[in-house]
């Protein structure tokens, strides 16, 4: 019998995402210790739980971060409430320059709530 290994979210994404999502990894860094859980569909970045998920798009990657309340910015393009005091922002990167302070505020509060 063969095994044959499933495609991860890493081996099927396009070079630009897997380059954005390398530039994302060190900026995280800065934050804090974290592991990397590589899934089918995308990553997790895990504390204790994880506090953001990248997914891979052709041209951009889409970065979802936990909040405890909802953000009225035009970055957001969905916003879910999760719970009562749980938000999923998803936020489109499509270039190193969206790696910016407001993000890692924003990546930093969803660490901490992790």
């Amino acid at each position: 019998m063969r095994m044959v290994k499933e495609p991860d979210a890493l081996s099927v994404a396009s070079p630009v995402a897997i380059e954005l999502y390398r530039e994302l990894l060190p900026a995280v860094a800065s934050i804090g210790p974290f592991e990397v859980e590589v899934k089918r569909t995308s990553v997790h970045l895990v504390r204790a739980s994880a506090f953001a998920g990248v997914a891979f798009r052709k041209q951009h990657i889409v970065l979802t971060v936990k909040s405890t309340k909802a953000i009225a910015s035009p970055r957001i393009f969905k916003s879910d409430q999760a719970s009562k005091n749980r938000w999923h922002l998803e936020v489109k990167l499509a270039g190193a320059g969206d790696i910016d302070a407001e993000l890692l505020a924003w990546l930093r509060a969803s660490y901490e709530i992790s």
